[in-house]
């Protein structure tokens, strides 16, 4: 709204003065700066990149076809800098096919955006910017009317609170979230994102801590029975994550393929998924699976077939033993585990710390 606002007031302003700029080609290394300097202001939540370039553009004497254009040049380098930090950042390897299609989607995009930024100058040059403060506002109001409803639609139900925990035990016991640690004892724990070594680089939970429901720990206790005669065992990575948690981690690596997005929160918040791999009890080496965990690559999907005969084994074996106990695999992760009924249990953001505490041991 005040963008709006600040919209109508410089293309008044611009009506009432002379442009001090013949052209965007004379512009000198100091109007550059002092623009770009403008154009921080978009560092602020809710500016926008564009107004503040065109109002430093305007204030430095230029028209506002001038101020317009400049802006939509100064997005360049900007948006080359953000998308080559984000490609580098990313965790997933583009196969062949994506990299063409990610090419065909750039030329694309560059030619439908030529064509809009044409359009765009010529509205510019014709009615100025006044239009367009006005959008702001109308779209701006409508918010304001709006969000408190887009804000309850945002927060699935979650409980934080021990003292309802405690009563939804007491209603039913099923409910509780137990140590797997002390109910797995010959298991191997290697709870990833209580480091840094995982996708994201940061370390995401305080502590180290491994909770699930009653029955998915007695179900991983089946599991872990069935593997003594193979002489195997479980690597778990990940089991029950708090909410915040899963908040933290989708704003690292926003795609709901992989990260679930906190509108609908995450099996592992129910306590009702885990993470894990197999190894040998004798080297305590794991086994060759596709990938590494929390690798996002297409070989992490759990049907993808052009692996090693030796590692289509071991993968099939552990998603077989899983699907036995009650475990359904995720299709894009071969490590990722649901237990069947995981829509009956509430989203949980309750800290390992919490849940250790001596009034919640029983």
């Amino acid at each position: 709204i005040i963008g709006g606002i600040v919209l109508i007031a410089i293309d008044k302003m611009v009506v009432a003065k002379d442009s001090k700029t013949s052209s965007l080609e004379k512009i000198s290394y100091k109007n550059a700066l002092y623009i770009g300097f403008f154009q921080c202001l978009a560092m602020v939540p809710g500016t926008s990149r564009a107004a503040a370039t065109i109002i430093g553009g305007v204030f430095n004497g230029f028209d506002k076809k001038q101020a317009t254009e400049f802006s939509f040049l100064l997005a360049v380098p900007t948006m080359v800098a953000a998308t080559g930090y984000d490609l580098l950042q990313t965790p997933v390897e583009f196969s062949n096919e994506e990299m063409k299609l990610l090419g065909i989607g750039m030329v694309v995009a560059f030619i439908s955006a030529w064509i809009a930024v044409k359009i765009f100058l010529k509205i510019v040059e014709n009615y100025g910017f006044k239009h367009f403060g006005y959008y702001r506002i109308l779209i701006g109001g409508l918010f304001l009317i709006f969000m408190p409803d887009l804000d309850g639609e945002d927060k699935p139900d979650v409980v934080s609170s021990v003292k309802t925990y405690q009563s939804q035990v007491a209603a039913n016991p099923d409910e509780e979230l137990v140590n797997l640690e002390a109910l797995l004892p010959t298991a191997v724990f290697d709870i990833k994102y209580a480091t840094a070594d995982n996708f994201t680089g940061e370390v995401i939970y305080p502590s180290a801590g491994a909770f699930a429901r009653k029955p998915v720990a007695e179900a991983l206790i089946d599991v872990q029975d069935s593997l003594k005669s193979r002489n195997l065992k479980l690597k778990v990575f990940d089991a029950y994550r708090p909410y915040s948690a899963s908040v933290k981690l989708f704003e690292v690596y926003s795609n709901p393929d992989f990260v679930a997005d906190p509108k609908e929160g995450s099996r592992h918040n129910r306590g009702c998924a885990v993470d894990l791999t197999l190894v040998n009890s004798t080297t305590m080496q794991e086994l060759e699976m596709p990938t590494e965990f929390d690798d996002f690559s297409e070989a992490a999907a759990a049907d993808y077939q052009n692996l090693p005969a030796e590692v289509l084994k071991n993968r099939s074996m552990l998603i077989g033993v899983m699907d036995h106990f009650g475990f359904d695999v995720l299709s894009t992760e071969w490590w990722h585990f649901d237990f069947r009924g995981w829509e009956n249990y509430p989203l949980m953001d309750l800290s390992f710390e919490s849940l250790r505490a001596p009034a919640l041991q029983n």
